[in-house]
């Protein structure tokens, strides 16, 4: 029996309850991959940090932004999914645009008290350890506070010669997902220091020819920001930035500091103008 008001779209199913929404994602085969793995989401309202409705190809959405830093997929994903992959745009029946526009009023009634600054730690959950992700150099483990990288033939020398590269979760400050394409992609873990050169760095296993799909990489990723944040106890692990902002040799730091705006942006509670300004001056302490 359902507790709340449920709104049927075409990619989920929204049910508007006390304190919290519930999202379950459409099995159909035409719905992403990535949705389908994830399933559900439970939103409670601490996490919102507004609505909007809008179309899409010319069908109604409504949209649900969350507070920067709430949510563990979309601080590893940091603004890099594509448009169908949008994990929280419920997309309504042609001439739905009143039903939109009404609930995201409703939506922000439930935001209207909510900070605008980022979380102080992940509101919504992850997957659960151990998981395990096959990559084109090697595989990923990750278990109970420790991740684990198996380097495999087509790892380079620096790699393979270090057998296995075992990084203790608490000793981490994060991580660095870059969605994979045919022949690039990526994921880097932050230990203090900016990553060097993705083939040769062991920290950092690559993605591509096949390997590390976005279904299996981001909610590898996802899960491994929010077992960092659990055994270091502070929200140090943004996520990554996108990698047209993800400069080299960059002090963490000032890393973190564009990762939160850039967040905030993609929750619409930044502009464009402020996010270059306010990202400006974080690179002018360099």
């Amino acid at each position: 029996m359902t507790l709340g008001f449920e709104l049927a779209g075409d990619n989920a199913t929204w049910t508007l309850e006390e304190g919290r929404v519930v999202i379950e994602y459409s099995r159909n085969w035409g719905n992403p991959k990535l949705l389908r793995r994830i399933g559900r989401r439970v939103i409670p309202d601490e996490a919102i940090a507004g609505a909007q409705a809008g179309h899409t190809g010319g069908v109604p959405v409504l949209q649900l932004l969350l507070r920067p830093g709430a949510d563990p997929y979309l601080a590893a994903a940091a603004g890099q999914l594509p448009e169908d992959h949008a994990l929280y745009d419920l997309e309504l029946a042609r001439g739905q645009e009143d039903l939109a526009g009404y609930h995201a009023d409703g939506l922000r009634l439930r935001a209207g008290q909510n900070p605008a600054e980022p979380c102080e730690k992940f509101l919504l959950d992850a997957e659960t350890p151990p998981l395990r992700l096959k990559c084109y150099d090697g595989d990923a483990h990750l278990e109970p506070g420790v991740l684990r990288f198996r380097w495999n033939d087509e790892a380079a020398g620096s790699k393979r010669a270090q057998g296995e590269s075992v990084y203790p979760l608490g000793e981490l400050t994060g991580a660095e997902w870059v969605k994979p394409s045919l022949m690039s992609g990526h994921l880097a873990v932050l230990t203090g220091e900016r990553a060097g050169d993705v083939e040769e760095d062991p920290r950092v296993i690559l993605f591509g020819m096949g390997y590390g799909s976005i279904a299996d990489s981001l909610p590898f990723a996802a899960t491994l920001l929010a077992e960092i944040q659990r055994c270091s106890g502070e929200h140090t692990a943004l996520g990554a930035l996108p990698p047209a902002q993800a400069g080299p040799g960059l002090p963490d730091e000032i890393v973190a500091a564009i990762r939160a705006l850039t967040e905030l942006r993609e929750a619409g509670l930044l502009s464009d103008e402020e996010f270059e300004r306010r990202k400006q001056e974080q690179l002018d302490r360099l």
